[in-house]
């Protein structure tokens, strides 16, 4: 896949997941009245097409670092790859996923500040490190922990690589969608993991790693055209079905609407598989209509977008259009606007680190400056 179609994507992806966090209102009423001729039910078909969103972004993480390290010998692979690698990526997602918990904590007055200074103390560090990797301080920080963990597994990961190791993960990634299933046949029961735990996204992440491998993107490229499209569409059609028939039997949205469902599993790889088709395709498109520049841009961004899209979304709720379809769009136009006016604000690379913007580039030093006169 090429870099253009892979920041395309980006922005499908985060654009998605905005649409998912500003359609919970459709959710629920439809979830009360089943009204299928209504705007509810307009909005859950969006949400639940959208649900390739953060499988694709851990999929594209993957990819893009293997992009970079897969050549590196296997040999080479070791504590000091592992910590220059450590170094360059948690520092990148590690100090905004820190500083913005911190302050969403204190913003939503979640620490303590009752006891004695030790106490105190003591007291907050347990928040803070239950709020970085177990619960996210916002709903959607859940996110950060994923990526954190996936690269921290990332050089053994990379170092490792084998069908065995994909048989494995593939294996884990059904087990933990069917975990209840798996106990009652087999008797014994499965750790319960957080949602943001690695177990229910490692699979996207590897499968991201090995779409790298030119070999494995000719395969992918040769899948028959017709059954694939198919396949797509009946994969697209089991994500809604399934929604649809668990909430007539079940309360909460928050239930049946994740993304650790089967149908969402095959949906998303397929949904995948579908771009890495169309690759050259969607190339020669952006290029012929002179968007690559804009799409590389908005692709920089969108990390600072996924940090500050559910304020935005929360100020918009506040006004006359919450609830109405008009929220999608509106809070991802909103959310892409204020991000690049903060990109133009900050010249400051480590103030651009901590707001979720792309560093600028150095200026190179002049080795020889004019001498004078």
């Amino acid at each position: 896949m090429s870099r253009l179609t892979g920041d395309f994507l980006r922005i499908l992806s985060i654009s998605a997941v905005m649409v998912i966090h500003a359609s919970y209102g459709q959710e629920v009423e439809f979830q009360k009245h089943h009204d299928f001729f209504s705007a509810s039910f307009a909005g859950i078909l969006i949400n639940q097409i959208s649900r390739f969103c953060v499988p694709v972004f851990i999929l594209l993480s993957g990819y893009g670092l293997t992009m970079r390290y897969g050549n590196v010998l296997k040999r080479e692979i070791g504590f000091s790859f592992a910590l220059d690698f450590y170094k360059k990526r948690f520092l990148k997602i590690g100090i905004p996923f820190v500083f913005w918990t911190v302050f969403l904590l204190a913003v939503f007055g979640r620490f303590s500040l009752e006891g004695s200074l030790t106490g105190i103390i003591a007291s907050n560090i347990a928040i803070l490190l239950k709020f970085l990797f177990v619960k996210g301080a916002d709903y959607h920080f859940y996110f950060f922990t994923i990526i954190l963990e996936c690269y921290l597994l990332y050089p053994l990961l990379l170092k490792y690589r084998s069908p065995i190791l994909f048989s494995l993960l593939l294996f884990v990634q059904i087990i933990y969608i069917y975990p209840v299933t798996v106990s009652s046949f087999t008797g014994i029961p499965l750790i319960r993991f957080p949602s943001s735990f690695f177990v229910h996204w490692i699979f996207y992440f590897y499968l991201g790693m090995i779409s790298a491998d030119k070999k494995v993107l000719e395969k992918i490229k040769k899948i028959p055209v017709i059954p694939f499209g198919i396949l797509f569409a009946v994969f697209t059609g089991y994500v809604v079905q399934e929604y649809i028939r668990r909430s007539m039997t079940e309360n909460d949205p928050g239930y049946y609407n994740h993304f650790n469902r089967l149908s969402v599993f095959l949906y998303a790889v397929s949904f995948w598989i579908l771009f890495v088709k169309l690759d050259g395709i969607l190339e020669a498109i952006f290029r012929q209509r002179k968007l690559a520049v804009w799409i590389t841009y908005f692709s920089g961004l969108s990390f600072g977008v996924y940090i500050y899209h559910t304020m935005i979304l929360r100020v918009i709720n506040l006004t006359f259009l919450e609830g109405s379809l008009a929220v999608l769009p509106l809070v991802i136009l909103i959310s892409f606007g204020s991000v690049w006016g903060i990109d133009k604000l900050i010249r400051i690379n480590f103030m651009r680190i901590i707001a979720g913007l792309p560093e600028l580039p150095v200026p190179e030093k002049e080795e020889n400056s004019p001498s004078k006169t």
